[in-house]
């Protein structure tokens, strides 16, 4: 047949595309629609819907050809939804159309209506390549045009009906109407009767496959192979992976969908018997387990994680059955149904549910569900947990002045700085408004809780940039222990809370420890009158320093210093820490002032430098490691008698060189030395000995001032570095230069302290930095934990310092 003899309105020049979306039609179909504006009649829409729609029911659940639903479309819709109405039958390839014997022609008489295929040419091809909905205008007889013509007089849409992911048929409704081609409303409601036919089509091909398994006999050899046709048929309709798997042979059968899912092909099952096994995710396979066993597992669906070709994880819904000969349970068949999609939206749903939503922090009631883990668990493997508490003071000005979004934007950064402060394991929680707390399990000793409650206090006192305005925020810190689980987590709570309130009352950025009947432990105390570190009377005192000295209760851990270039420790600093029967671990600034009331401080000075020598000359003997040593002395150290020949002496007796050791002085102090001091330190250099300018930036030292010294190191204080790598940190850095640029001057090489990220010693090491310390690193260590980091008699830690590892 010629390209003549083709239905003339679809060979008729396409004017509108629409990229409309089918959706739902109840407002349109509802709304009062006036036939003479060119719109539908709203009456006869729904007319003619209900009709179709009680057809289509009949069609889905009777054996009806498709040509008696093409005719029932045609009868339903013409003249309520359009003048005239036809559907034309698509062929497998696309390549062919049909009119249903027997059905009139939508456009001229003398047309086709054979059942013979006819090719499809002109426009239609144009529909079936954009595969949307089409609209054509008639101008006379013979005739067509665009909508805009004046003359137009007919109009027909044609609408695609998808089945199986084709074209099978298009609906065609034609109208005879001055105005121009189609509304909007019109659009929706034949993409809608579209969809009820394509609905249809489906909800057939589901009663045929039930019909055909129920029907169609499962053939077995040797007791297990089943229909592959059936597996084939029911899969596509069913969205699933199907599968037969025999126990010792492997997989026999996979439907073709499994690629889709999870990147294999199903020869590759067939092929490599290992391979479902391979792919359930480790944490699940134990789901597997005893499948050949008993008839337990085959009750329920099993909800497992697969693995992907590319790594990725899937979830997956497993119906299984058995394959039974005999009264043995020879293998499985069934479906996997992917529901990652419902699993994402779970847990989406739960992390809702269980966390804070401006922060992202645990909420009270995740808090509170770790915090009676930790407890239940120490009950079972004796220990310490810690609680901290806090709240904010000076933040509700902020909403008040700045507003509430100023609020928001202050609590997030706040949370951001406290999970930086905290140890991994911790959890930190939002307990509400301006509250947090901090849970922290497998405590060493309350030490560990203290130092973590006052980098949380210098956290949050760091002022915060808030549009240009500094914000200024303070807090207190309430701590609760408990140890062997003695104590449940809410009256842990209810402690820190009470040690919350006794620290702010002491005064501003204190932390306390709640400690049962003897009361509460308070440190530091941050007013401007003193930096004193005051405590009850009887836990910390200058008698129970004395005593725990003689005892042998002082300690020396070695902190680290990392070279940035390398990654490589080039040398330790040497702390001194009291390990106190009831507060555990205390850090020397716990008890610094102390220490000066017992008289004790240059004693304990003279004590740890010859400790670390002793163990720096065990560890260059044992591990053939040689590590420089620094030491932080207490001010008016120098100007005692013989300080020089004493340190010097105690370097020769331990084998030491007099340049392996580095000796710190704070900045304040700086300003203070006497001329007597000066030259010791002059004397000291000229030995060999290096001197090191401590917490720089924190004093007024002039460059005058510093010149007074011989000066080799400068170690830059941690308040300098805090937010250097973050991502506007232009001012940090132009003051870690200016302060670098002052140890140049002065021949010094340059030391970071306090470093907490990797984003901060890549910041560090592009700005010229010489070596680092800080928890990026780790904390000061026992002598044996650090021994036990060293490998071929070296110290590294590239990963640590953000260098590839050698």
């Amino acid at each position: 047949m010629s390209d003549d003899d083709q239905p003339q309105a679809l060979n008729a020049p396409l004017v509108d595309v629409p990229g409309r979306p089918r959706g739902s039609t109840e407002a349109v179909i509802g709304a009062e629609v006036q036939g003479n504006d060119g719109k539908f009649e709203s009456s006869q829409t729904l007319e003619a819907l209900a009709f179709l729609t009680a057809g289509l029911r009949a069609f889905g659940s009777a054996d009806v050809k498709v040509s008696e639903l093409f005719h029932l479309v045609e009868t339903a819709l013409t003249d309520r939804v359009g003048d005239r109405c036809a559907m034309w039958q698509i062929s497998r390839d696309g390549a062919q159309m049909r009119i249903p014997s027997g059905q009139p022609s939508p456009w001229e008489r003398g047309l086709p209506t054979e059942t013979n295929w006819i090719p499809i040419t002109g426009h239609l091809s144009d529909l079936l390549t954009v595969r949307q909905p089409i609209e054509v205008g008639i101008v006379s007889d013979s005739g067509f045009s665009t909508s805009r013509s004046p003359d137009a007089r007919t109009f027909a849409r044609v609408v695609p009906i998808w089945h199986r992911n084709r074209i099978v048929a298009v609906i065609s409704v034609v109208r005879d109407s001055p105005r121009a081609m189609f509304s909007a409303d019109d659009r929706t409601i034949l993409d809608s009767i579209a969809e009820r036919i394509e609905s249809t089509f489906i909800s057939r091909d589901v009663k045929d496959e039930l019909t055909s398994a129920q029907s169609t006999p499962i053939r077995r050899d040797a007791g297990v192979a089943i229909s592959e046709d059936l597996f084939n048929r029911l899969a596509p309709v069913a969205g699933d992976i199907v599968f037969r798997h025999r126990f010792g042979s492997g997989t026999e059968y996979v439907s073709a969908g499994v690629f889709d899912v999870l990147g294999y092909t199903a020869a590759e099952f067939l092929a490599d018997t290992g391979l479902a096994r391979r792919i359930i995710h480790p944490e699940d396979r134990h789901l597997m387990v005893g499948l050949g066993e008993t008839h337990e597992p085959f009750k329920a669906p099993i909800t497992l994680r697969t693995v992907t070709r590319d790594g990725s994880v899937v979830w997956q819904l497993v119906r299984i059955a058995a394959i039974i000969d005999g009264d043995r349970i020879i293998g499985i068949e069934g479906m996997a149904t992917d529901i990652t999609t419902m699993k994402r939206a779970e847990a989406e749903l739960n992390h809702q549910a269980r966390s804070d939503p401006l922060t992202n922090l645990a909420n009270r009631l995740t808090f509170s569900e770790y915090a009676e883990r930790s407890v239940a668990r120490l009950v079972r493997h004796p220990g310490m947990m810690g609680v901290l508490y806090l709240d904010l003071t000076g933040f509700k000005s902020i909403n008040d002045t700045l507003g509430h979004g100023a609020g928001d934007r202050a609590i997030v950064t706040i949370s951001e700085r406290l999970n930086k402060v905290t140890r991994r394991e911790d959890v930190v929680a939002r307990i509400g408004g301006d509250e947090f707390a901090v849970l922290m399990p497998d405590l060493a000793n309350i030490g560990e809780a203290t130092a973590t409650a006052q980098r949380i206090i210098a956290a949050i006192e760091t002022p915060i940039d808030s549009d240009g305005q500094e914000i200024r925020i303070s807090t207190g810190v309430g701590i609760s222990v408990s140890t062997n689980g003695t104590v449940g987590q809410e009256e842990m709570i209810r402690q820190a809370d009470t040690a919350l309130y006794q620290a702010k009352r002491a005064g501003r950025g204190r932390w306390q420890v709640f400690h049962g009947q003897a009361g509460t432990v308070t440190g530091p105390d941050r007013s401007d009158t003193g930096s004193a570190m005051t405590f009850l009377p009887d836990l910390v005192t200058a008698g129970t320093l004395r005593a725990a000295f003689a005892a042998g209760d002082l300690r020396v851990h070695y902190h680290p210093i990392v070279d940035l270039s390398t990654g490589e420790a080039e040398g330790v600093e040497a702390l001194v820490r009291w390990n106190h029967h009831d507060l555990g671990m205390l850090s020397a600034e716990l008890f610094l002032d102390v220490a000066t009331e017992a008289d004790l401080l240059h004693t304990i000075d003279d004590w740890v430098l010859a400790q670390a020598c002793r163990q720096l000359a065990a560890w260059t003997e044992q591990h053939h490691i040689r590590l420089g040593l620094s030491m932080n002395l207490a001010s008016g150290r120098f100007a005692r008698a013989g300080f020089t020949e004493s340190v010097l002496n105690t370097l020769a007796a331990n084998d030491i060189a007099p340049v392996m050791l580095t000796l710190e002085l704070n900045e304040p102090a700086i300003s203070d030395l006497s001329s007597a001091e000066v030259q010791q330190l002059e004397a000291l250099s000229r030995a060999g000995t290096k001197v090191a300018i401590d917490r720089f930036g924190t004093g007024a030292a002039s460059l005058r001032t510093l010149r007074r010294i011989p000066v080799h190191q400068i170690k830059l204080d941690s308040s300098l570095v805090a937010d250097l790598g973050a991502t506007d940190s232009s001012v940090d850095e132009e003051i870690v230069k200016l302060a670098m640029q002052v140890a140049q001057s002065l021949g010094a090489t340059t030391t970071a302290v306090g470093v907490e990220r990797v984003e901060q010693t890549q910041a560090l090491r592009r700005l010229g930095c010489t070596s680092i310390q800080g928890h990026v690193i780790h904390p000061a260590e026992s002598p044996e934990t650090l021994a036990a980091r060293f490998v071929d008699g070296r110290l590294m830690y590239q990963r640590a310092v953000g260098l590839r590892a050698v």
